[in-house]
């Protein structure tokens, strides 16, 4: 069963996580607050970049990762 922490650990951990979020996003992430999404979850407002980061890994995302109505197809910029 893929969790939030395995997610995380399959990209590489919370540092490489983090930088990839702000790098995508703009907002300062700490790897510390990454850490802590293995037991909390990942932020909704993170899980859009965090599933473009799996996508992009070939990571498999844990179920009902991403917000309803939001399909992993939409999740990915567009080329």
């Amino acid at each position: 069963m893929s969790t939030h922490a395995n997610l995380i650990r399959a990209l590489g951990g919370g540092t490489k996580v983090a930088r990839a979020i702000e790098g995508a996003t703009g907002d300062r992430i700490d790897r510390e607050a990454v850490y802590k999404w293995q037991n909390n979850g990942v932020p909704h407002r993170y899980r859009v970049p965090v599933a473009r980061l799996a996508l992009g890994a070939n990571v498999e995302l844990p179920p009902d990762f991403l917000p309803e109505g939001i399909t992993v197809e939409a999740a990915t910029p567009a080329a």
